[in-house]
């Protein structure tokens, strides 16, 4: 009878940019650690510049079917650009690449109103998730890339391009 128990470990890893993940294997009298390398990423993928922008955010589940209750699901923002965003999800909700979303920010910046608090409203589709793993695998969580769609409600500051002449 084996036990298999995930095992991860950041300081064994080998190669720059890699992150070794593993399964440690107890067989009766012996115990042994297979690892394996994923890549982590080394070229960006982005169109445009990022704004760092910490926020609680608010995945809304875009439905077909008028008799179901959309689902919710709470986030953190980490950073968004001019058509995309990147957010961490906690584990168990069930998101994956395709899927799409209402996304609602609260930034906590100041809107176009005197002492109202910017809410940002846009869809948006999953293009990428990757797990995140904790030491402890107590909080292991899962970051999720998102190209947004369509027209958006609110106003999000961005950062300019600037050529160097």
């Amino acid at each position: 009878m084996s036990i298999y128990t995930p095992a991860f470990n950041p300081d064994i890893s080998e190669r720059k940019g890699s992150v070794a993940l593993g399964y440690q294997a107890r067989h009766p009298g012996q115990m042994f650690t297979s690892r394996w390398h994923v890549g982590l990423r080394d070229e960006e993928k982005r169109q445009c510049p990022r704004r760092s922008l910490r926020c609680p955010t608010a995945m809304i589940e875009n439905l077909t079917e008028a008799d179901h209750e959309p689902r919710t699901v709470p986030v953190e923002c980490v950073n968004v650009c001019e058509d995309g965003l990147y957010a961490i999800v906690p584990i168990g909700y069930g998101v994956a690449m395709g899927q799409r979303f209402t996304f609602r920010l609260n930034t906590g910046e100041r809107g176009p109103e005197p002492e109202i608090d910017q809410i940002v409203m846009q869809q948006g589709r999953v293009v990428r998730t990757e797990l995140l793993l904790s030491e402890n695998g107590q909080t292991d969580r899962v970051g999720v890339g998102v190209q947004l769609i369509g027209p958006r409600n609110g106003m999000l500051p961005m950062p300019t391009m600037e050529s160097k002449a």
